[in-house]
């Protein structure tokens, strides 16, 4: 396979495209954790309000 030099503009626009999807990658998975969270506060409000 050929590789091209990475100072070269293809080279550079592939790196900042890893780097926004790494980010993005990232960004996702705080957003789905943070979901996770909220789904289990819902679940113990639910369950604290059927006891009640």
């Amino acid at each position: 396979m050929n590789h091209e030099p990475e100072n070269q503009k293809g080279g550079q626009m592939k790196d900042s495209f890893t780097e926004r999807s790494k980010k993005l990658s990232e960004e996702l998975e705080r957003c789905l954790l943070a979901d996770k969270n909220i789904l289990v506060i819902l679940d113990i409000m639910d369950r604290s309000n059927e006891e009640s």
